[in-house]
């Protein structure tokens, strides 16, 4: 509940922005700005994949594609963390969901083939989500295999008890 406060609290800030600058073109479409709305796509798209499994578009959300595609580059490192969190409690299957949906993320954003003039820093961050895809996979293999090997030695255990009581 707290979260979906504070978006609406920073939805509320970003259309306060939206209408400080609406005659200052130079600041409207600057960096500044440009990094703001980024932070603020990142933060809507993870609270909206976590909670309600989806993805809200651009239009939606009511930002540049840049901003747009700079946050969704983003959202990958904060789903990694939150994979993170759910392996180290043993839930599998969500943490399974959350890398599919990364997975899927970073093939639409590789289809995109956009210079640095036209959204900064793009290729940069397209690059990073691949890295962190690659760990959360690693991660995600040992952490199953780790769960399966001290299965086993329970099951052995268990055998071994078993034995000893006949």
């Amino acid at each position: 509940i707290r979260a979906e406060e504070n978006l609406t609290k920073l939805r509320d800030l970003i259309k306060n922005i939206y209408t400080l600058l609406s005659e200052h073109y130079d600041l409207l479409y600057s960096n500044f700005l440009l990094n703001l709305l980024q932070e603020y796509v990142e933060a809507e798209l993870f609270y909206s994949v976590v909670v309600n499994n989806t993805i809200l578009s651009p239009d939606e959300l009511n930002v540049s594609f840049s901003a747009y595609l700079l946050g969704l580059s983003d959202l990958i490192g904060e789903l990694r963390r939150r994979i993170l969190i759910l392996l180290n409690k043993k839930r599998i299957d969500e943490a399974k969901n959350l890398l599919k949906i990364m997975i899927s993320i970073y093939d639409n954003l590789s289809s995109l083939e956009i210079p640095d003039s036209i959204v900064p820093g793009y290729k940069h961050k397209k690059d990073i989500a691949r890295l962190i895809i690659d760990r959360t996979l690693s991660d995600m293999v040992i952490t199953e295999l780790t769960i399966k090997i001290s299965s086993m030695g329970m099951l052995e255990n268990e055998t071994k008890e078993k034995e000893n009581n006949h």
